[in-house]
């Protein structure tokens, strides 16, 4: 394992989020940096991290569709689009890097068409998740499309 430890006399940090933000499959660590002056700024640190998304895409059903939330990064509301091509039982899952499903945001039986829900950050109990990187889970008739975000406090 790894210690990755970040001190400066003149600023706070939040702890770290990982996200691939350029792309190229390596997940950047993301600190949010506050100042002595209570001025946020953002600061990317950039670290290789070799850890696996766990992120399936298996969606073969034409029509079947799941979008990159808005804002990314968010605080403390985001907005995630989904299109279904037929009626199911349809779920949206919010994942944590444990694995585990923090929020069930859908699931219920739909009709064909576009949705849109907002998360507002909290776990099945209506408690606020920490700040971090999770994943978004849109399943229909056996098929599933994910998609990162991040949790920004």
């Amino acid at each position: 394992s790894t210690l990755l430890e970040l001190n400066s006399p003149n600023y706070y940090y939040s702890a770290p989020s990982l996200y691939d933000i350029d792309s190229d499959g390596i997940l950047e660590m993301i600190f949010v940096e506050y100042d002595i002056n209570n001025a946020w700024r953002y600061r990317l640190v950039v670290y290789n991290t070799n850890v696996g998304t766990g992120i399936v895409e298996n969606n073969p059903i034409v029509g079947f569709d799941l979008k990159q939330n808005y804002p990314n990064p968010f605080n403390p509301n985001t907005t995630i689009e989904f299109k279904i091509p037929f009626q199911s039982q349809v779920k949206l899952e919010v994942i944590n890097s444990n694995g585990q499903v923090v929020k069930t945001l859908v699931n219920n039986e739909l009709q064909p068409g576009n949705y849109k829900v907002d998360w507002n950050g909290t776990d099945n109990f209506n408690n606020k998740v920490s700040s971090g990187v999770y994943i978004y889970r849109l399943i229909q008739d056996g098929n599933e499309i994910s998609r990162k975000m991040i949790l920004l406090k």
